[in-house]
């Protein structure tokens, strides 16, 4: 499923910013001042995800629609037999068989 990271990171960190105005502005208690602290770490947080998602989207591009059509392209090292592509035994890999229910349960 394809999502558009960029604007939720973009609107998730500018109502972190309009909290963070309005906090500001109202001035919390005395005994609250941990609110705008909250709201500058949401503000971080949200430009941390915004660098993040650019950078990923980046660098892992989808191949084009015609070559994700013909299905994937036949590796040129196939792997031992008994062994997957990473190294790891094939069987590993595997489902397991999942048991039949009880009867009565």
């Amino acid at each position: 499923m394809e999502t558009n990271d960029t604007a939720t990171f973009l609107v998730g960190t500018a109502l972190w910013a309009i909290a963070l105005v309005v906090l500001l502005i109202a001035r919390p208690a005395a005994a609250e001042p941990w609110w705008p602290w909250t709201c500058v770490a949401g503000i971080v947080g949200g430009l941390f995800g915004l660098w993040y998602s650019r950078r990923y989207k980046h660098r892992h591009v989808p191949p084009p629609a015609s070559a994700a059509a013909d299905g994937p392209a036949p590796s040129s090292a196939a792997p031992e037999s008994g062994e997957a592509a990473n190294g790891t035994a094939a069987e590993a890999r595997e489902p397991h068989p999942v048991p039949p229910a009880e009867p009565g349960r």
